[in-house]
């Protein structure tokens, strides 16, 4: 009996120290499954993929040329929206790369790992955006206050700029889905105002469209001369006509019939007096035009008013 507890003493003392001397076991090492079903959908700047067994996270790894940067960021879901790519103002074809590599971080008694090549990738050499035509035909009516243009194909918003002699650098007016933009009085007696008007869309695919070269202009008219008296002296006739406001000088043009039935014509006088005197020796009749000139960069030029004298 004593040599069966000896032995029993001895296996028990043997399986102890053979615990201790081995010590606890290492957790088991996996690597997990390389994403699958890598896809981005450009409209919407997202990247999508399926989802890996026993992943908590994602890391996603993309290069965008237009920053010339790469960028690192961690997903929790199969989904992640790339918030750095937009459409840029002089490039039409922007190379695009993404790596999507899963990852385990609850630690237990199996970790699963990521192999650094154990990643899926997908790349886009030939993203292309169009970039919008610019909004022609702008035409603003000062008596209704509204400025207007023709629809762009493919736009969903339209940008309004302007300036005055008042602004320092042009408004931006809030966007606006309409091909037209009212203004009311805002301008009323205010010139000259120019306007540009630019298209956009919230489509990823659409680049906002380019400033025109040359904006459109509103200038006010001036008013049409008004023949004020027609004053005859001896051998000369005194034309005389209502000062318009905001003139810089009036521009006469007159043709003559003489009594011997030939005709003579003159254009193009400048005259800063609101009157204009002709000889009217051997003449039979005359025809005189008048139009207030607007040499700043206010106003337009008025309409011409004609004025015929017989005698």
């Amino acid at each position: 009996m004593r040599k069966f507890f000896v032995i029993l003493l001895v296996f028990y003392l043997t399986f102890i120290l053979s615990g201790c001397f081995t010590g606890p076991q290492e957790p088991a090492y996996v690597f997990l499954e390389r994403p699958t079903g890598l896809n981005f959908d450009l409209s919407t700047r997202t990247l999508s993929w399926n989802a890996v067994s026993h992943a908590d996270n994602y890391q996603v790894d993309y290069w965008v040329q237009i920053q010339q940067k790469q960028l690192t960021t961690r997903a929790t879901s199969v989904t992640y929206q790339i918030s750095d790519i937009t459409p840029a103002e002089d490039v039409d074809i922007v190379p695009l790369f993404f790596h999507v590599r899963a990852v385990e971080y609850t630690r237990g008694n199996t970790i699963y790992s990521s192999n650094d090549q154990n990643y899926s990738e997908i790349s886009f050499t030939n993203v292309r955006w169009v970039q919008l035509e610019t909004p022609e035909d702008i035409d603003f009516n000062r008596e209704t206050g509204r400025l207007s243009w023709d629809a762009v194909e493919n736009a969903e918003n339209y940008i309004v700029r302007y300036t005055t002699p008042s602004t320092s650098e042009p408004v931006i007016c809030p966007q606006t889905a309409n091909t037209y933009y009212n203004f009311g009085n805002t301008f009323n007696g205010i010139t000259p105002v120019s306007f540009a008007v630019q298209a956009c869309s919230t489509d990823q695919y659409y680049r906002i469209s380019a400033l025109p070269n040359r904006w459109y202009e509103s200038r006010i008219a001036l008013s049409k001369p008004v023949i004020s008296t027609v004053t005859p002296t001896d051998g000369y006739v005194k034309i005389e006509w209502y000062p318009v406001p905001n003139v810089s000088y009036y521009n006469v043009s007159y043709s003559v019939r003489y009594t011997s039935g030939s005709i003579n014509s003159y254009s193009n006088i400048h005259v800063e007096n609101t009157w204009y005197q002709l000889s009217t020796n051997s003449v039979s009749s005359i025809t005189i035009t008048v139009y207030a000139y607007a040499a700043g960069y206010g106003y337009w030029s008025s309409d011409s008013t004609s004025y015929t004298l017989n005698f």
